[in-house]
């Protein structure tokens, strides 16, 4: 029998757009990002055991050597606090690609530097001779607001991309930097170390630049960024963006539709409302790694009246449940921030525009949009998909709405019969209840609906949504019964079976404050 193995390749690394004729030369720029990309992936892989000899997790940190201004920053700690490192250790060693690599002795910082030599003409370099002497564990990137009649820099992006990489030794870093841009097959970046970071950037007067803004302020003075990322506790990697000041890249002005709010409808899609979001990236003891995030300060996003309900309640053998509170609220908002997407990308969206796809979609199905959509969604929606246990990997599913029951049959009505009129046909079940209707795909998912169940009951599912309670909107994914459901137990990857599940929660409050959790956790 065939094994598969999970494999880590260096072959992600970020290539450059490309670029008009009068600029074929990559950007300096190309290795120093590539760098912060494979120093993410060795982090959630195991860079984070790096220095477990010692650990203190103290120190100087990337945004207390840049300069102040930022609109986005994200950075790498291959150095994080203890805790950090002993739950990293104790997490990433269950799984066997992993258990031997994963050590008291692994210097991440070279498999970084061999990961890049090829691609950056560092190949006559040497990582025990050229960098070790001087490179730290900490690596942070920092975006600047373009100033006016800013050329496009990185990336087509305007404004200046600054990079912090921590040094141990300043006399040997600027060597070792300096043979590396000698080397280089791209243009040369420009570099200024002090304080105990090289601060790099696309061209030296970049670099210069960020050098004296720093010495007058750095970016750990900025209140909103320290609170914003204290607020969500150590981890090995976490990021910060000013969702109002990320359209001033350009280039990046979609971004600030992004996160799960923005993309969610809980954001109306208006400019100036995106406020600021934060993430962090940890291990929560030796069974969970999670992503934790925070959307701050801004003044579209809706909370429901009452928080999400009967998901703990549906179906025990649930392999995957869905929860939102307040739907019908957030359908107008998610069609607006479509909306203004499409707007923002005309070129490439559909003949017409958005409004022309929703009218399409209106005359095939018979319904009315975004109307018929919120009656759908209802102010709670709990949904559950489950095996049928036949051995056919059949799916059961269906969800329980309170609504406009009456209505909601209706708008089932009208999709039920234009399916049909398409030549398909899905069964569709439902039944109504006093605060709303049961809508399944077979008579025992809805009979199983309508009673209450025990999912919250498991403890694999405790875990993986600690605070389900209060949340606005919840998703749970059985992986582990899902793939032995559609592989078999023989055919499921080694290095997937130690995962026995996954789930993300979502809690929106009055102030316009929403947090989020994504949690992948083991045995």
């Amino acid at each position: 029998m065939s094994r598969r193995y999970l494999v880590v390749s260096l072959d992600i690394l970020p290539s450059m757009p490309e670029m008009s004729e009068p600029s074929k030369r990559p950007s300096p720029l190309r290795w120093v990002l590539s760098a912060l990309v494979v120093a993410l992936v060795l982090a959630l892989i195991g860079g984070v055991t790096v220095a477990v000899r010692g650990l203190s997790g103290g120190g100087s940190q990337p945004e207390d050597a840049l300069p102040a201004g930022a609109i986005a920053f994200a950075k790498v700690d291959l150095d994080p606090a203890a805790g950090q490192k002993i739950n990293a250790i104790r997490f990433l060693r269950k799984f066997p690609a992993l258990k031997d690599k994963v050590g008291l002795n692994a210097d991440l910082r070279e498999s970084l530097f061999k990961g890049m030599a090829e691609g950056a003409g560092w190949g006559d370099l040497s990582f025990e001779k050229d960098v070790a002497p001087w490179l730290g564990q900490r690596i942070g990137i920092a975006a600047y607001p373009a100033g006016k009649d800013a050329e496009p820099g990185a990336f087509g992006v305007g404004g200046d991309v600054v990079v912090a990489l921590q040094v141990t030794d300043e006399a040997k870093a600027k060597a070792g930097l300096a043979r590396l841009n000698a080397a280089s097959s791209a243009t040369k970046a420009g570099f200024v170390v002090r304080d105990g970071y090289a601060l790099l950037a696309e061209k030296q007067p970049s670099a210069d630049k960020a050098a004296k803004d720093a010495a007058n302020g750095v970016l750990a003075d900025d209140a909103d960024l320290s609170s914003d990322l204290a607020a969500l506790g150590d981890g090995v990697a976490s990021a910060w963006v000013n969702m109002d000041a990320m359209s001033s890249l350009a280039g990046l002005t979609g971004a600030a539709g992004l996160g799960m709010f923005g993309i969610g409808g809980l954001s109306s899609g208006a400019k100036g409302t995106g406020g600021r979001t934060s993430y962090v990236v940890r291990f929560d003891g030796p069974d969970a790694l999670e992503v934790r995030g925070a959307s701050t300060g801004s003044s579209s996003v809706k909370a429901p009246d009452k928080p999400l309900q009967g998901f703990n309640e549906l179906p025990e053998d649930s392999v995957v449940a869905f929860g939102l509170a307040g739907g019908n609220k957030l359908v107008a908002g998610f069609f607006d921030s479509l909306r203004a997407t499409f707007d923002d990308k005309a070129s490439g969206g559909p003949e017409g525009g958005f409004d022309s796809m929703v009218a399409d979609a209106e005359r095939e199905l018979g319904v009315d949009l975004p109307d018929d959509l919120a009656v759908l969604l209802g102010s709670n929606f709990v949904g559950a998909m489950r095996d049928d246990q036949t051995g056919q990997t059949a799916l059961e599913v269906g969800a329980r709405v309170t609504t406009d029951g009456p209505r909601a049959v209706a708008v089932l009505d009208k999709i039920n019969k234009a399916t049909k009129a398409a030549g398909q046909d899905f069964p569709i079940v439902r039944r109504l209840t006093d605060d709303g209707v049961v809508v399944a795909s077979s008579k025992e998912q809805a009979d199983l609906l309508s009673k209450d169940g025990g999912l919250g009951g498991r403890d694999v599912v405790r875990k993986a949504l600690p605070d389900v309670d209060g949340a606005t909107f919840a998703l749970w994914l059985d992986l582990r019964s899902l793939l032995d459901g559609f592989m078999g137990a023989d055919g499921v990857d080694e290095n997937l079976k130690p995962i026995a599940g996954i789930g993300i929660t979502a809690k929106v409050a009055d102030n316009g404050t929403a947090t989020y959790r994504l949690r992948l956790v083991t045995d």
